[in-house]
């Protein structure tokens, strides 16, 4: 398996423009084989080739890096998959996507991609690692507020309790009403309130 993705696109990029491995190998303070190894995707990019890569070509920095990152997450991803002998529409299917997408308000890259459709959930979870979603039964509540008790017990839980706690939530129209308000206000005699959600997917 390759370990990085641009090589690929680095390699087209030289051929377009028919620029030679030794050239570009000096250009970007490197070896020829070395070049060669990022091309052929035996080695990572550092952060500083990357920043070198960007300076000669052109092509920004953060590009590269999302191309790299979206390769890690693929990788992590099929290899979830292939471990849990799940193929990637079973595992979307488990999240009901359409109706995750509807209800959350979330659009995917390509609703076409069923991997895209993955990457896009785990990014809005805020998750790069599918095992987390599946470690169940690891929740304990000491009390309603979430805050320390004074001998130190505190509240805790994992993705997937907590997701199948708010999927149980969700089916309340009361809770639906309360968790999508930004804000609310209340005024009484003295003075006016004003709460406003701390949830910044809102």
């Amino acid at each position: 398996m390759r370990k990085n993705k641009f090589g690929l696109q680095l390699k087209e990029y030289l051929d377009f423009y028919n620029i030679s491995n030794n050239d570009f190998s000096e250009r970007i303070g490197t070896t020829s084989k070395n070049l060669i190894d990022i091309i052929n995707g035996d080695v990572q990019l550092s952060q500083n080739m990357i920043y070198n890569i960007s300076f000669i070509t052109e092509i920004p920095v953060s590009y590269i890096e999302n191309v790299e990152l979206n390769y890690k997450f693929d990788n992590t991803i099929n290899a979830f998959l292939e471990k849990n002998n799940l193929t990637i529409k079973e595992f979307i299917n488990k999240f009901s996507y359409k109706e995750f997408s509807k209800e959350y308000e979330v659009k995917f890259t390509d609703e076409k991609s069923d991997i895209w459709i993955a990457k896009d959930i785990l990014k809005y979870l805020r998750i790069t690692n599918p095992e987390l979603l599946y470690k169940q039964d690891n929740t304990i509540f000491y009390n309603p507020h979430g805050l320390e008790e004074t001998n130190g017990n505190a509240n805790k839980s994992t993705t997937f309790d907590m997701a199948k706690l708010t999927k149980y939530a969700m089916e309340n129209s009361d809770f639906r009403e309360i968790f999508k308000t930004k804000s609310y206000t209340v005024k009484t005699n003295y003075k006016t309130y004003v709460w406003h959600n701390k949830n910044k997917l809102l």
